[in-house]
């Protein structure tokens, strides 16, 4: 596997000594390494669902972080936090609503979603930025962890086709 093993808080750990967090792999590592059992079957289901439905609605996303109990081995994970590096957004905000708003999300998609904005000013891009790495490096008892980078649309056709065998076992 291109990432590490889990540390002993049951952590992707933020670096290795030769390699660091975010560590960079496709979605089809994903569903391998993290499909433990039917949640998280459920979840990533979801996941592919939210990532086919943001190229539909014309947002040209470069890559996503994933984050959350999801890729903690410890957790029992109720979504998946995601950060979308986005270089273009759809305009028009209808239509689009349910793929922005948390609540939304959640609710159908099962991620948390953020969405990070890199043709929008230097600023903002840098805050964003500092606020999302803050958030998904540390856990929730404040201990630094690993999480990962997935290209987006790169291995989604594997994975789905992957997800759908083990949702007919």
């Amino acid at each position: 596997m291109p990432y590490p093993d889990y540390n002993f808080r049951g952590h992707l750990p933020p670096f290795t000594g030769y390699d660091e967090s975010p560590y960079i792999v496709n979605i089809a590592e994903v569903v391998e390494r993290f499909v433990e059992d039917r949640n998280r079957l459920k979840l990533l289901k979801g996941l592919m669902d939210y990532r086919q439905d943001l190229h539909d609605a014309g947002f040209k996303i470069v890559s996503q972080w994933i984050d959350g109990p999801f890729v903690d081995k410890s957790a029992e994970p109720d979504c998946i936090h995601v950060a979308s590096l986005c270089v273009d957004v759809p305009v028009s905000p209808e239509g689009i609503r349910h793929l922005l708003d948390p609540q939304q999300c959640e609710r159908r998609y099962l991620v948390r979603p953020r969405l990070l904005d890199l043709c929008s000013s230097g600023h903002l891009i840098s805050r964003l930025t500092a606020e999302v790495t803050q958030h998904f490096s540390h856990s929730a008892e404040h201990h630094w962890k690993g999480f990962l980078e997935v290209p987006f649309l790169n291995g989604d056709a594997e994975a789905t086709s992957r997800l759908e065998e083990l949702l007919d076992e």
